[in-house]
């Protein structure tokens, strides 16, 4: 598959502070790819670098295998939709759509065909003659959608595309602008700080923090195997484990920790030494009573109802506090706070360690492309 962009050793400096430290991240052609870290950690400088809005201290940027650091925001392949989204507040529906093609010099037939292909593509058709301020949150940002794509971008920037809308709104908004990317095809890469919008609409997570990319990989390889302590906390719950692995008497890599020992699953990256073991909780069980002969003691300190899901919060009688999702189900009876319990992983839970020295190292670069390895 053939990249549309490449970042080289890209970097950005504001006086004293390093926003960017020597980024390089490939995306592919159709490739959807967010850059998702928290406040600060210059996902938005990035996507801001590849739109041409920042000028960069050190690096290059690449679309279609040409330099364009020179090449003002104006004249860049790209689309930018805004977190605001920035409609023109005078114009109509359709006037919004066709700005950049009037803008462009196109002919009048081929904007109105334009035009209502896209409206009829984002489902705006019957509100073509509605003002921005007599739309919904979803609305405007479906025309704002296809007002960018109106310019026919070589890549589509998204920048918190789903930051001002309600919560439920936002979650169906999210899957609605996936199949719709999909449906188009376009080179996508977004900026969000919600880990689950990343994990939901991305081929590909660049997790970002103090400048660099911490994590590249698929959304589940992120989760499911984060590299350090600062990818296992910021993508999803996360409980660490502190403990050490060794061989034991048959040669297996184990896990040892005071709270018990388990097999460690492969991972290249593991030898003998400190180490922590990822629990999710999902990864966990609680039961009123022992089903194993390693289930941990504990009382729970706290119930939260979440619809489908029960949340409960374990105090270990010889550890950390854990959280466990539980399904709601008749056959389950729901417990309450203050309660003793047991708490064991489910069966068939793959258990993920990592070294305790990984907590600021990064996984492999994305196509063996090198980049900074070390967290700010």
């Amino acid at each position: 598959m053939s990249s549309v962009v490449e970042l080289h050793k890209v970097s950005k400096r504001y006086g004293s502070t390093l926003a960017l430290d020597g980024v390089d991240l490939r995306v592919d052609d159709g490739q959807f790819v967010t850059l998702l870290g928290p406040s600060g950690c210059g996902k938005t400088t990035l996507l801001r670098s590849i739109a041409g809005f920042v000028e960069l201290t050190s690096g290059e940027v690449v679309l279609d295998g040409r330099v364009i650091n020179d090449v003002p925001a104006n004249q860049r392949p790209v689309g930018m939709l805004f977190q605001q989204y920035a409609l023109f507040p005078h114009m109509t529906v359709e006037e919004n759509v066709s700005f950049g093609l009037r803008m462009q010099g196109r002919s009048k037939a081929v904007v109105a065909h334009k035009v209502d292909d896209l409206l009829a593509l984002v489902e705006m058709g019957q509100f073509r003659s509605r003002y921005p301020s007599q739309l919904s949150g979803g609305q405007q940002q479906r025309v704002a959608l296809a007002r960018t794509l109106a310019i026919e971008p070589r890549v589509l920037l998204l920048d918190e595309p789903l930051a001002a809308l309600d919560r439920k709104l936002r979650m169906q908004m999210r899957i609605d602008l996936k199949k719709l990317i999909d449906r188009i095809g376009i080179t996508t890469i977004c900026v969000t700080h919600d880990q689950d919008e990343a994990l939901t609409m991305s081929d590909k997570v660049a997790l970002m923090n103090g400048g660099v990319i911490v994590q590249y990989g698929d959304p589940l390889e992120i989760y499911d195997r984060p590299v350090s302590a600062f990818a296992a906390g910021f993508v999803g719950d996360a409980t660490l484990l502190n403990g050490a692995v060794h061989r034991d008497r048959i040669g297996q890599l184990v896990f040892e920790s005071e709270q018990g020992t388990t097999v460690v699953p492969a991972n290249p990256s593991i030898v003998e030494g400190p180490a922590c073991l990822l629990v999710r909780p999902e990864h966990l069980r609680v039961s009123t009573q022992p089903l194993e002969q390693h289930d941990l003691p504990g009382v729970v300190t706290f119930v939260t109802h979440l619809g489908a899901v029960t949340e409960y919060e374990v105090r270990l009688d010889d550890g950390p506090d854990v959280r466990i999702d539980t399904v709601r189900s008749g056959e389950v009876p729901t417990l309450e706070a203050g309660m003793r319990v047991y708490v064991g992983f489910r069966p068939g839970t793959s258990q993920w360690v990592f070294p305790t020295a990984a907590v600021a190292s990064a996984s492999p670069a994305p196509h063996d492309t090198p980049r900074r390895a070390e967290a700010r």
